[in-house]
């Protein structure tokens, strides 16, 4: 099991470690198993602390509400945000079809385990990581357990 790192990770800090993870390949591919668990690490910190996935959206429309002029990229990591971050920031991207590869991949990577870990009960096993409760889902009490009902399903 991986730990969570003991500072919070930012989306800042996550698109940084990204491209630094990224200037460390060298001429290695990123599919190598060493090199696939160092980003996956950096992928398992945001998820954690909320900066990828539906909680980071969330965060992100509720300070959108708050102040007009936030971001994304400042809430959110995702496939499409991690490509146009290298892109501005990874010397000799354009001109590396190498480096572009990578990139596209690397967000593809990144979506499918979001992706995946959204719609996972329990994303993290065995550690101490509880999804939390969609808000639109409204919990009744049966003679005979806990039923789930979704709003939406209540209002017609």
């Amino acid at each position: 099991m991986m730990r969570k790192i003991p500072f919070p990770m930012t989306a800042k800090r996550a698109f940084r470690e990204i491209r630094e993870y990224c200037e460390g390949l060298g001429n290695s591919s990123w599919t190598q198993a060493e090199y696939r668990m160092d980003f996956f690490r950096i992928f398992y910190n945001a998820y954690i602390h909320s900066r990828t996935g539906e909680r980071a959206t969330a965060l992100y429309r509720n300070a959108k509400k708050r102040n007009k002029s936030v971001r994304s990229d400042d809430y959110v990591v995702h496939g499409d945000s991690i490509y146009w971050y290298l892109k501005r920031n990874w010397r000799g991207f354009s001109k590396d079809d190498r480096k572009q590869k990578i990139a596209s991949d690397l967000g593809r990577e990144w979506n499918a385990w979001t992706f995946a870990w959204d719609n996972s009960p329990n994303p993290v096993p065995g550690a101490r990581y509880r999804k939390p409760e969609d808000p639109r889902v409204v919990r009744i009490d049966r003679e005979h357990g806990v039923e789930k009902i979704r709003v939406r399903d209540l209002v017609r």
